[in-house]
Parts: C-alpha cells; structure tokens; sequence
C-alpha cells in the first residue's frame, strides 16, 4: 500500500544556526560582561557604519533625492555615537542597558497610547496588543532596575530562538 506523506528531509541549514544560537546564548549567560562589551563594540561599529553610509549617500544622491545638510549631520552624529561606544566601551556597556532600557520603555508608552486610541479598530485581539505593550514596559524597567537583564534577555532570546530553529529544521521547513 503506498503512502500519501511525503517524507521530509532534515534541514541542516537551520538545525546549524540554531545550535549555533544556542551556544550563543550559554555563552551569553555566563559571560555577562563579555556580551555586553561585544553588543557594545557591534552597536559602535554599526553607527559608525550607518554615519559612512549617510554621507556616502547624501554626495552620490543628495541632488536626485534632494537631501538637505540634516542628513550629514545625522551621519555625524552616528560618527560621534559609535566613535563613543568603540572608544570607551566599558563606560558605555555601563549604561548601555539604560539606553536599551529608555528605547524600550518609550516604544511601549507610544504602543500603549495607540493600542488604547484604537481598540475599536482593532477589535478583539486589542487586549493581546496591550499585555505585550505592558510586558514591553516591564522589561524597559527592568533594564534600570536590574541592568544585568538585558544580557539574561539577550540569552533567553538566542536560546529560544535556536531551539525553534532546530525543531523547524528537524520537521522538515524549507523556507521559500
């Protein structure tokens, strides 16, 4: 009798980044000071990319796109920025959960504002909205309080995330 399923094979191209991720996330763990000083150094190099990016952009396109001189000097303030986090990486892995943490915490009282303005809108589900939004908020606090949590996020994230991937992986997903 022949069989409808289709068997599926392994997905190694995502059962390797998810281990990968795992092991990501063990180190994170028990090398908080290390995570935060690399989160640090690849933050700083991404705003001194994106400053290079800008004024790279604003010369070759400034008259198609009509760029006006804000976008230099936003370019010079990421610069500046990821200049300050590669230079003293240690003063600002200090404070980076504080910086997270103020992102964090401002998103979620916009989320909240919006979520409550258009909960007719949004009908049913807007109660999901508003729990994540405050869980949003939670953890923005939580990065003040208790600066270490954003490293225990970081790797709490890379683990379950690795684990999905794994578990996606061994099902068979293929991406398209």
């Amino acid at each position: 009798m022949a069989s409808n399923a289709v068997k599926k094979d392994k997905n190694w191209s995502i059962i390797v980044p998810g281990v990968l991720l795992i092991f990501f996330g063990i180190l994170c763990a028990f090398y908080p000071g290390l995570t935060l000083l690399s989160v640090t150094f690849v933050a700083g190099a991404g705003f001194i990319f994106a400053g290079v990016v800008n004024f790279v952009s604003y010369f070759r396109e400034r008259k198609i796109q009509k760029l006006t001189g804000w976008y230099i000097a936003y370019g010079i303030l990421d610069i500046i920025i990821g200049l300050m986090f590669v230079i003293h990486p240690l003063a600002t892995a200090y404070v980076l959960p504080w910086l997270i943490g103020s992102f964090v915490i401002a998103y979620a009282i916009v989320e909240i504002f919006s979520i409550v303005a258009m909960r007719k809108q949004l009908g049913s589900i807007w109660g999901v909205g508003l729990v994540s939004a405050i869980l949003s908020l939670i953890i923005g606090i939580m990065f003040f309080i208790f600066p270490e949590t954003l490293v225990v996020f970081i790797a709490v994230f890379a683990i379950i995330r690795g684990a999905t991937l794994i578990a996606a992986g061994f099902s068979g997903y293929q991406p398209v």
